[in-house]
């Protein structure tokens, strides 16, 4: 991430798809808690996009979304209602 030390965009003078892909991937990054302290740059980066009102808007909305995601993936299995009751699980 160098060459962000002096661009204010990940590609060409404006704003595109590719920062605002690149502010998920970083949100989802801070979520499994990846320390960025070693990458000033990055984080300098990472601190511009979340001020954006677009960003902020949907990092607002998909954080959570993708907080529950990952509670449901590493939560263990539920039993059926006929596994609770005893019975074998019946085919749909």
């Amino acid at each position: 991430m160098d060459h962000q030390r002096e661009r204010t965009f990940l590609v060409g003078a404006r704003f595109s798809v590719a920062d605002a892909y690149l502010a998920w991937a970083l949100a989802v990054a801070r979520i499994f808690q990846l320390d960025f302290r070693a990458y000033p740059a990055l984080r300098a980066y990472d601190t511009a996009l979340r001020d954006r009102p677009s960003i902020r808007a949907a990092l607002a909305l998909e954080t959570p979304l993708a907080q529950a995601a990952m509670r449901r993936q590493s939560a263990p299995p539920q039993a059926s209602g006929d596994e609770r009751a005893g019975r074998a699980p019946t085919e749909p």
